[in-house]
Protein backbone atom coordinates (compact mmCIF):
# COMPACT_ATOMS: atom_id res chain seq x y z
CA UNK A 1 0.00 0.00 0.00
CA UNK A 2 1.30 3.43 -0.89
CA UNK A 3 2.42 5.62 2.02
CA UNK A 4 1.02 9.10 2.63
CA UNK A 5 2.09 11.33 -0.26
CA UNK A 6 2.11 8.60 -2.88
CA UNK A 7 0.49 9.63 -6.13
CA UNK A 8 1.66 12.47 -8.34
CA UNK A 9 5.11 13.96 -7.92
CA UNK A 10 7.55 16.41 -9.47
CA UNK A 11 11.31 16.00 -9.31
CA UNK A 12 13.85 18.76 -8.84
CA UNK A 13 17.57 18.41 -9.57
CA UNK A 14 20.37 20.85 -8.91
CA UNK A 15 23.39 20.42 -11.13
CA UNK A 16 26.17 22.82 -12.02
CA UNK A 17 27.49 24.31 -15.22
CA UNK A 18 31.03 23.27 -16.06
CA UNK A 19 32.63 24.55 -19.26
CA UNK A 20 29.21 25.22 -20.75
CA UNK A 21 27.71 21.80 -19.94
CA UNK A 22 25.78 20.30 -17.05
CA UNK A 23 27.92 18.32 -14.64
CA UNK A 24 27.51 14.50 -14.86
CA UNK A 25 25.71 14.27 -11.52
CA UNK A 26 22.66 16.08 -12.99
CA UNK A 27 21.84 13.07 -15.15
CA UNK A 28 22.43 10.74 -12.20
CA UNK A 29 20.10 12.81 -10.00
CA UNK A 30 17.37 12.48 -12.62
CA UNK A 31 17.78 8.69 -12.69
CA UNK A 32 17.75 8.52 -8.88
CA UNK A 33 14.47 10.48 -8.71
CA UNK A 34 12.81 8.09 -11.16
CA UNK A 35 14.13 5.13 -9.17
CA UNK A 36 12.81 6.57 -5.90
CA UNK A 37 9.43 7.38 -7.47
CA UNK A 38 9.02 3.83 -8.73
CA UNK A 39 9.99 2.34 -5.36
CA UNK A 40 7.47 4.54 -3.53
CA UNK A 41 4.62 4.42 -6.05
CA UNK A 42 4.85 8.00 -7.25
CA UNK A 43 3.78 9.00 -10.74
CA UNK A 44 6.21 11.60 -12.01
CA UNK A 45 4.58 14.59 -13.71
CA UNK A 46 7.81 16.35 -14.50
CA UNK A 47 11.51 16.34 -13.60
CA UNK A 48 13.44 19.55 -14.12
CA UNK A 49 16.04 21.65 -12.41
CA UNK A 50 18.80 24.19 -12.55
CA UNK A 51 22.23 23.60 -14.03
CA UNK A 52 23.39 27.19 -13.76
CA UNK A 53 26.12 28.63 -11.62
CA UNK A 54 25.00 29.37 -8.07
CA UNK A 55 23.93 33.01 -7.87
CA UNK A 56 22.46 33.60 -4.46
CA UNK A 57 19.99 36.42 -4.16
CA UNK A 58 19.06 36.29 -7.85
CA UNK A 59 15.64 34.76 -8.35
CA UNK A 60 16.34 34.35 -12.08
CA UNK A 61 18.76 31.56 -11.19
CA UNK A 62 15.93 29.42 -9.75
CA UNK A 63 13.13 29.63 -12.29
CA UNK A 64 12.71 25.84 -12.43
CA UNK A 65 12.35 25.62 -8.66
CA UNK A 66 9.52 28.17 -8.72
CA UNK A 67 7.89 26.57 -11.77
CA UNK A 68 7.95 23.05 -10.26
CA UNK A 69 6.53 24.33 -6.99
CA UNK A 70 3.57 25.85 -8.85
CA UNK A 71 2.93 22.51 -10.61
CA UNK A 72 3.25 20.76 -7.26
CA UNK A 73 0.64 23.00 -5.62
CA UNK A 74 -1.71 22.88 -8.60
CA UNK A 75 -1.83 19.06 -8.68
CA UNK A 76 -1.29 18.58 -4.95
CA UNK A 77 1.76 16.58 -5.92
CA UNK A 78 4.82 15.67 -3.88
CA UNK A 79 7.98 17.68 -4.45
CA UNK A 80 10.96 15.31 -4.66
CA UNK A 81 14.53 16.61 -4.57
CA UNK A 82 17.93 15.00 -4.10
CA UNK A 83 19.41 15.78 -0.70
CA UNK A 84 22.99 16.69 -1.68
CA UNK A 85 23.43 19.58 0.76
CA UNK A 86 26.38 17.86 2.46
CA UNK A 87 28.29 17.76 -0.83
CA UNK A 88 26.94 20.79 -2.68
CA UNK A 89 25.36 23.69 -0.83
CA UNK A 90 22.02 24.84 -2.18
CA UNK A 91 21.10 27.55 0.28
CA UNK A 92 18.15 28.87 -1.74
CA UNK A 93 16.51 25.43 -1.98
CA UNK A 94 17.09 24.77 1.73
CA UNK A 95 15.60 28.14 2.69
CA UNK A 96 12.66 27.50 0.37
CA UNK A 97 11.88 24.08 1.84
CA UNK A 98 12.35 25.27 5.44
CA UNK A 99 9.96 28.16 4.84
CA UNK A 100 7.33 25.79 3.42
CA UNK A 101 7.75 23.40 6.34
CA UNK A 102 7.33 26.27 8.78
CA UNK A 103 3.73 26.55 7.60
CA UNK A 104 2.99 23.29 9.35
CA UNK A 105 2.43 19.59 8.77
CA UNK A 106 -0.25 20.28 6.15
CA UNK A 107 2.44 21.36 3.69
CA UNK A 108 5.60 19.81 5.15
CA UNK A 109 4.84 16.26 4.03
CA UNK A 110 4.71 17.43 0.42
CA UNK A 111 8.50 18.07 0.24
CA UNK A 112 10.58 14.90 0.30
CA UNK A 113 14.40 14.84 0.42
CA UNK A 114 15.59 11.82 -1.56
CA UNK A 115 18.91 10.43 -0.31
CA UNK A 116 21.57 10.34 -3.05
CA UNK A 117 23.11 7.05 -4.10
CA UNK A 118 26.82 6.36 -4.23
CA UNK A 119 27.10 7.21 -7.94
CA UNK A 120 25.82 10.75 -7.35
CA UNK A 121 28.16 11.34 -4.42
CA UNK A 122 31.18 10.05 -6.35
CA UNK A 123 30.29 12.20 -9.38
CA UNK A 124 30.01 15.35 -7.21
CA UNK A 125 33.26 14.61 -5.37
CA UNK A 126 35.04 13.92 -8.67
CA UNK A 127 33.72 17.21 -10.07
CA UNK A 128 34.88 19.11 -6.97
CA UNK A 129 38.39 17.65 -7.30
CA UNK A 130 38.49 18.64 -10.96
CA UNK A 131 37.38 22.21 -10.21
CA UNK A 132 39.95 22.59 -7.43
CA UNK A 133 42.70 21.33 -9.73
CA UNK A 134 41.64 23.75 -12.48
CA UNK A 135 41.45 26.69 -10.06
CA UNK A 136 45.01 26.02 -8.87
CA UNK A 137 46.27 25.44 -12.40
CA UNK A 138 44.65 28.52 -13.99
CA UNK A 139 46.66 31.25 -12.19
CA UNK A 140 49.90 29.28 -12.67
CA UNK A 141 49.22 28.78 -16.37
CA UNK A 142 48.31 32.46 -16.82
CA UNK A 143 51.52 33.47 -15.06
CA UNK A 144 53.54 31.13 -17.30
CA UNK A 145 51.82 32.50 -20.41
CA UNK A 146 52.49 36.10 -19.31
CA UNK A 147 56.13 35.29 -18.69
CA UNK A 148 56.47 33.64 -22.11
CA UNK A 149 54.96 36.70 -23.82
CA UNK A 150 57.51 38.98 -22.16
CA UNK A 151 60.54 36.80 -22.97
CA UNK A 152 63.10 37.82 -25.58
CA UNK A 153 63.92 35.33 -28.39
CA UNK A 154 67.04 34.12 -26.58
CA UNK A 155 65.13 33.70 -23.31
CA UNK A 156 62.48 31.63 -25.10
CA UNK A 157 65.29 29.57 -26.65
CA UNK A 158 66.86 29.07 -23.21
CA UNK A 159 63.53 27.93 -21.79
CA UNK A 160 62.84 25.57 -24.69
CA UNK A 161 66.25 23.86 -24.54
CA UNK A 162 66.79 24.26 -20.78
CA UNK A 163 70.00 26.25 -21.25
CA UNK A 164 71.73 27.50 -18.09
CA UNK A 165 74.12 30.42 -17.79
CA UNK A 166 77.31 28.33 -18.12
CA UNK A 167 76.09 26.56 -21.24
CA UNK A 168 74.98 29.87 -22.74
CA UNK A 169 78.45 31.27 -22.04
CA UNK A 170 79.99 28.30 -23.89
CA UNK A 171 77.71 28.88 -26.88
CA UNK A 172 78.65 32.55 -26.93
CA UNK A 173 82.34 31.67 -26.77
CA UNK A 174 82.07 29.30 -29.72
CA UNK A 175 80.14 31.84 -31.79
CA UNK A 176 82.07 35.10 -31.20
CA UNK A 177 84.99 36.31 -33.27
CA UNK A 178 85.77 37.28 -36.86
CA UNK A 179 86.05 33.57 -37.56
CA UNK A 180 84.15 31.85 -34.75
CA UNK A 181 85.61 28.72 -33.17
CA UNK A 182 82.73 26.54 -34.34
CA UNK A 183 83.44 27.61 -37.95
CA UNK A 184 87.17 26.84 -37.60
CA UNK A 185 86.28 23.32 -36.44
CA UNK A 186 83.69 22.88 -39.21
CA UNK A 187 86.19 24.09 -41.83
CA UNK A 188 88.82 21.61 -40.63
CA UNK A 189 86.26 18.79 -40.77
CA UNK A 190 85.13 19.90 -44.21
CA UNK A 191 88.70 19.75 -45.54
CA UNK A 192 89.37 16.40 -43.90
CA UNK A 193 86.33 14.58 -42.46
CA UNK A 194 88.51 12.02 -40.68
CA UNK A 195 90.91 14.54 -39.17
CA UNK A 196 92.06 13.69 -35.66
CA UNK A 197 90.83 15.79 -32.77
CA UNK A 198 94.43 16.49 -31.80
CA UNK A 199 95.13 18.09 -35.19
CA UNK A 200 92.07 20.37 -34.79
CA UNK A 201 93.40 21.32 -31.35
CA UNK A 202 96.74 22.24 -32.93
CA UNK A 203 94.97 24.39 -35.53
CA UNK A 204 93.04 26.25 -32.81
CA UNK A 205 96.19 26.76 -30.71
CA UNK A 206 98.07 27.99 -33.77
CA UNK A 207 95.47 30.74 -34.24
CA UNK A 208 95.61 31.55 -30.50
CA UNK A 209 92.07 30.39 -29.75
CA UNK A 210 91.43 29.41 -26.11
CA UNK A 211 88.69 27.30 -24.55
CA UNK A 212 85.80 28.91 -22.64
CA UNK A 213 87.86 28.36 -19.47
CA UNK A 214 90.84 30.22 -20.97
CA UNK A 215 92.92 27.08 -21.52
CA UNK A 216 94.67 25.55 -24.52
CA UNK A 217 92.81 23.01 -26.63
CA UNK A 218 93.20 19.25 -26.24
CA UNK A 219 91.81 16.36 -28.24
CA UNK A 220 89.24 15.83 -25.44
CA UNK A 221 87.94 19.43 -25.47
CA UNK A 222 87.71 19.27 -29.27
CA UNK A 223 85.75 16.00 -29.06
CA UNK A 224 83.23 17.59 -26.68
CA UNK A 225 82.84 20.74 -28.77
CA UNK A 226 82.32 18.70 -31.97
CA UNK A 227 79.31 17.09 -30.29
CA UNK A 228 78.25 20.43 -28.87
CA UNK A 229 78.01 22.22 -32.21
CA UNK A 230 75.86 19.46 -33.72
CA UNK A 231 73.14 19.82 -31.09
CA UNK A 232 69.79 21.31 -32.08
CA UNK A 233 70.17 23.85 -29.28
CA UNK A 234 73.41 25.24 -30.76
CA UNK A 235 72.09 25.22 -34.33
CA UNK A 236 69.05 27.21 -33.20
CA UNK A 237 71.34 29.56 -31.26
CA UNK A 238 73.34 30.26 -34.41
CA UNK A 239 70.14 30.82 -36.37
CA UNK A 240 69.01 33.43 -33.83
CA UNK A 241 72.38 35.16 -33.91
CA UNK A 242 72.44 35.25 -37.69
CA UNK A 243 68.91 36.61 -37.79
CA UNK A 244 69.80 39.51 -35.57
CA UNK A 245 73.47 40.41 -35.47
CA UNK A 246 72.78 43.18 -32.98
CA UNK A 247 71.07 40.89 -30.49
CA UNK A 248 72.60 41.23 -27.01
CA UNK A 249 72.87 38.41 -24.50
CA UNK A 250 73.63 38.56 -20.81
CA UNK A 251 76.17 35.96 -19.75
Amino acid sequence: MAKRGSGLAVGYIRGKLWKGKATPDAKLQRARLREFAEENEYEIIKIDGEVQKFKLGKETGFKKLIELNKICRKHRATFLYIDIGKWRQNIVLNQFVNKIKSFGEAEAWRYVAVPPNRKIIEAIERQDRMEKFESRRRPRKKKEDDIKKSLSPIEKWQAEFNIGRRRLKSFEHLYHGVEPIYQVIENELRKSPKIANKRIAWALDREAYLTVDGKRWTDETVRKVKLFIQEDAFLEFVRLKERDKDFKYDV
